[in-house]
């Protein structure tokens, strides 16, 4: 067994199973009978050799720490940042979606349906061209780049809004836990 104490001295035991104290357990030598010089020395100390313990209970260590202030800039650059990859899966998922409407034969249905209910003539719509690929991603693409702007302009008065509450509430209670 090996253990350290504050005044730098360390225990080992040596092969008969007496403890030795010295200054450096590495460095103690033994002699022709197996034993360690130190062993007659540490036979008549009157240092306690160290007990084993039970293992220490499972120790969790907790912070509070409140959010007083949020960066309005910091917010903004997130925002943006998000906005702008909700913006691009909005557009691939429209584009995958209006493909696999257009290859299943759905969208002609739909040309169909509301060509027959409507009737040809001065005053009909062309539903054909309303769900064209290219209107259709338009009008995705129109409705993207203004979620990009609402979605940043809307995050970052949030910040500024949660920093004036600060003021009445205290801020965000966080606790924070570590597992050792």
């Amino acid at each position: 067994m090996t253990g350290a104490s504050m005044g730098g001295s360390v225990e080992t035991a040596t092969r008969s199973g007496a403890p030795v104290v010295g200054n450096d357990a590495q460095t103690h030598r033994h002699d022709s009978s197996g034993t360690s010089p130190y062993a007659k020395e540490a036979a008549v100390s009157t240092q306690p050799t160290a007990q084993p313990t039970a293992p220490k209970a499972h120790k969790v260590r907790h912070a509070n720490l409140y959010l007083t202030r949020l960066d309005p800039w910091s917010v903004m650059k997130v925002a943006l940042m998000l906005s702008i990859a909700l913006a691009i899966v909005t557009l691939v998922a429209v584009a995958v979606l209006w493909t696999m409407l257009a290859m299943s034969g759905t969208i002609s249905a739909i040309t169909r349906t509301a060509t027959d209910i409507a009737g040809t003539g001065a005053g009909s719509v062309d539903i054909t061209g309303l769900l064209s690929f290219s209107r259709v991603m338009g009008v995705t693409a129109v409705v993207a780049f203004m979620e990009i702007i609402l979605f940043s302009a809307l995050a970052t008065l949030f910040a500024y809004l949660y920093n004036l509450a600060v003021a009445f509430t205290g801020g965000l209670a966080v606790t924070l836990t570590e597992d050792h």
